[in-house]
């Protein structure tokens, strides 16, 4: 059996590989503070959980979905004017299950096999994959802090950008403070003809500053660009997937063409969650938005406290630190914290060439056993101060 040419260009799933280790270190009895996991621990809401017994409670219910339905449609329209004072219409949405889905949809329907696209390092994994699974070549831009996330255009070669068939802008919070900086990029993608794709999955996970939004409310983003709007995080709707890209009409037609060759709609039930979420009460995400900036303040506390200092973020799902002194790879390091701690985290490496150097926490556990994990990392030794 002689397998395609686009398996050989991908790798392994990377958190399936961990989760293997994880099960061994268990097996032996060991604890295991697990902080590569990004599934929020936060219960549900009930209005979400009524919304989907009622829905699944309905025979007619249990048919395969034509699609979005006009009430879902008009309830991401109703959101996005509330929430980021956004005008859109029917045509600019499309409903995936998850944005994972909708990056590899817009990949295949967008690359040619050698095609260029420009991509953000550190990255979402999922972003190169759908990339490799096309055979398009990426560049890569540096994402930082420093940058507000988004890409320096000066050191985008122009044969590169000349070539690019989309750029993606991925920022951990989406709070973008410089709308001069993406109005710069916007008319940047509109000379080079490069459709722009922001995910905004983390909008409403900004602990300081101003609000996250969306970049569809500057002038001329919805003429190059599409973006990823997620349930996922913000209303504790993990595995029920439940995502849309929103943006340029031409590239939601294409999406909706290539999608519905292999699968049907959103499972209705499924719809039903989003229009309760989308049109019912908010206040949850900013209770949960203090859970995370919580535990945030408790990881960097003590992880400064025995001697790992780096600067606190002021966003996100995630603690991004730089690996110690004394570690060249940032591999090495996470296995050290693995073997010798039972601290599981994500390397740097995973995310693209300029993640090395950092790991990735997820701040899905309590306070109580991220200090018992600060602890055990403590007395392995593997920080020195």
């Amino acid at each position: 059996m002689q397998f395609s040419n686009r398996m050989d260009r991908l790798e392994e799933n990377f958190y399936f590989v961990l989760r293997e280790r994880i099960e061994e270190l268990e097996a032996q009895g060991r604890k295991v503070y697990d902080f590569a996991t990004i599934t929020p621990d936060s219960k549900i809401p009930p209005h979400l959980k009524r919304a989907l017994l009622d829905s699944a409670s309905n025979q007619k219910n249990w048919k395969y979905s034509k699609g979005d339905s006009p009430e879902l449609l008009d309830a991401v329209i109703t959101y996005y004017k509330k929430r980021y004072s956004v005008t859109i219409t029917r045509d600019m949405i499309f409903g995936f299950r998850g944005n994972h889905v909708a990056i590899i949809n817009l990949c295949m329907i967008l690359c040619n096999e050698g095609d260029t696209v420009i991509l953000p390092s550190p990255y979402r994994p999922v972003m190169i994959a759908g990339v490799n699974t096309t055979g398009a070549k990426p560049f890569f831009y540096k994402s930082s802090y420093e940058t507000e996330f988004l890409p320096v255009l000066s050191e985008i070669p122009e044969k590169i950008a000349k070539a690019a068939k989309f750029m993606i802008i991925s920022n951990p919070c989406n709070s973008f403070k410089n709308d001069l900086a993406m109005k710069e990029i916007i008319e940047f993608a509109k000379e080079n003809d490069i459709l722009l794709i922001h995910d905004n999955s983390y909008s409403d996970l900004v602990f300081e500053g101003t609000e996250g939004g969306s970049f569809l409310h500057i002038n001329g983003a919805s003429e190059v660009g599409v973006e990823l709007f997620s349930l996922e995080e913000s209303f504790n709707l993990a595995e029920a997937r439940i995502g849309f890209c929103i943006g340029r009409p031409d590239v939601i037609a294409a999406s909706k063409k290539l999608h519905r060759q292999f699968v049907s709609g959103l499972f209705y039930p499924l719809q039903e969650v989003a229009i309760a979420a989308l049109m019912g009460p908010t206040d949850m995400i900013k209770r949960q938005h203090m859970k995370y900036k919580k535990r945030l303040n408790r990881l960097c506390d003590g992880l400064n406290s025995i001697g790992w200092e780096f600067e606190r973020p002021r966003r996100s799902l995630f603690l991004w630190a730089p690996i110690p002194s004394g570690y060249k790879s940032s591999m090495k390091f996470c296995t050290d914290l693995m073997d010798k701690a039972g601290v599981i985290c994500v390397p740097g490496i995973n995310f693209g060439p300029y993640g090395e150097g950092y790991v990735r926490f997820s701040l899905m556990l309590p306070p109580e056993e991220i200090d018992e994990a600060v602890e055990a990392i403590r007395k392995s030794g593997v920080i020195r101060k």
